[in-house]
C-alpha cells in the first residue's frame, strides 16, 4: 500500500523540517511532557528492551538512531546501561538540538552527514515514511560495521481496521511480507 501521488523529495524534506510534529502532534518544540504526552519514553523503553533481547555476539559500541526525534531512544539506551557513543538523524533543527542536548548523542540533520561504522543503525517507525526505501537502505548498508544490525520498526497495515489508519505521511503502509520483500 503506497499514498500516489507521492510527494516531491523536495517537499517531504519541507515538511519534516519544519511541519510535521505540528502538524501530526500538535507541538513545535519537543519537551519532557511532549514525551510522556506521546509515549515515548515507554516506547523506547520497550524497543530498548526488545533490541538488547536478541543481540549476540560482541558488544555494541556505536548506535545510530536515524529519525531520532527529540532522543527517547537514546535515554532508554542509557537507562539500559549502554555506554558506547549515540548519534542521530533528525531533519527538525529543534528536535535535533533538544536531543543532542539532553543525551549527548550526536545528532546531524542527513543520512549523509552521519559518518559510519555503526554497530547497530535503528529505524523506528521511519522506515515508512521514505520515498526510496531500496535506495534508502543501500546508503544505510556502508553506515554498518561488518556485523553490524539493522532494526527496523514499522506499524502493520495487516492490524489496521479502517481507512483511517491510512496516515497521511506514510508513503508506505507495510505487512510483515511486505517488509521483509
Amino acid at each position: 500500500i503506497q499514498t500516489n501521488p507521492r510527494p516531491t523529495t523536495e517537499a517531504l524534506a519541507e515538511f519534516y523540517a519544519s511541519d510535521y510534529r505540528r502538524y501530526y502532534q500538535s507541538v513545535t518544540s519537543p519537551s519532557e511532557e511532549y514525551v510522556r504526552s506521546q509515549y515515548k519514553d515507554v516506547r523506547m523503553k520497550y524497543t530498548v528492551d526488545f533490541i538488547l533481547r536478541r543481540i549476540e555476539g560482541p558488544a555494541i559500541r556505536q548506535v545510530l538512531d536515524v529519525g531520532c526525534s527529540e532522543g527517547a531512544f537514546f535515554q532508554a539506551m542509557r537507562a539500559a546501561g549502554y555506554t558506547g557513543a549515540l548519534a542521530g538523524v533528525e531533519p527538525n533543527p529543534a528536535f535535533a538540538d533538544y536531543a543532542a542536548r539532553r543525551t549527548g548523542a550526536r545528532v546531524v540533520s542527513s543520512l549523509e552527514q552521519s559518518g559510519a561504522g555503526y554497530d547497530l543503525v535503528t529505524l523506528s517507525h521511519v522506515f515508512e515514511h521514505l520515498l526510496e526505501p531500496d535506495r534508502f537502505l543501500d546508503q544505510v548498508k556502508p553506515r554498518l560495521s561488518p556485523g553490524g544490525l539493522l532494526y527496523i520498526d514499522v506499524p502493520d497495515a495487516d492490524r489496521y481496521s479502517s481507512l483511517a489508519d491510512l496516515h497521511v505521511a506514510h508513503v508506505f503502509h507495510f505487512t510483515r511480507r511486505t517488509l521483509k520483500a
